[in-house]
């Protein structure tokens, strides 16, 4: 059957192919099959019931989550209580060992004290040789430069030396003869000035 035969038969004909008429005010009426409908109903209380059964769940979830909150700080308080008791009982029978302790206690304050303070100027040490070996590197090496310096210098003083010995002996000898020519030809000149007045 065909859509505009199930629109142009009436409620008795529809009702009686299985179709169901839906009217909502407003809007016009809409047709469809009870079967669907069925299916719809039932996936319909499926989802409550899922619904109903999850928040079911989490109810539970959230008792049982209180009660082991509720447990847990019982356990808590009855720890309290037990360390407090304890505690009583150990100063009441051995107040002795316990100062003993207490004073063994301070001692090995003091003795912590006394190793970090030494640490402390171990590092200060440590700091004043590393300063001392730097200042040595950089003496040293100053010391090598003059060296080199002073190695240039007695090779320019030696080279001073040999051209001194070369003036002595090769240019002086030259210089005084080539002055003693020139006095003796100043005096020829003088000489020849003298006859010619």
């Amino acid at each position: 059957m065909s859509l505009w035969q199930v629109v142009g038969a009436n409620r008795a004909t529809l009702a009686g192919l299985g179709y169901r008429v839906y009217r909502v005010p407003g809007a016009p009426a809409r047709y469809g099959a009870a079967a669907a409908d069925v299916d719809a109903d039932v996936d319909a209380d499926s989802r409550s019931f899922c619904l109903s059964r999850e928040k079911l769940n989490m109810q539970q979830l959230n008792r049982r989550l209180a009660s082991y909150l509720q447990q847990v700080q019982c356990l808590e308080a009855a720890n309290q209580r037990l360390e407090q008791e304890i505690q009583e009982e150990l100063d009441r029978k051995c107040p002795r060992e316990r100062r003993q302790l207490d004073g063994h206690l301070r001692t090995v304050s003091l003795l912590r004290e006394l190793i970090s303070e030494a640490i402390s100027a171990q590092a200060q040490v440590k700091l004043q040789l590393l300063g001392a070996e730097l200042t040595i590197h950089d003496f040293n090496v100053r010391c090598e430069k003059q060296r080199e310096q002073r190695g240039r210098v007695e090779a320019e003083l030696s080279n001073l030396r040999c051209l001194d010995e070369d003036l002595k002996i090769q240019t002086l000898p030259e210089l005084q003869s080539l002055i003693s020519d020139q006095e003796q030809h100043l005096v020829q000149l003088q000489i020849q000035h003298q006859q010619v007045q």
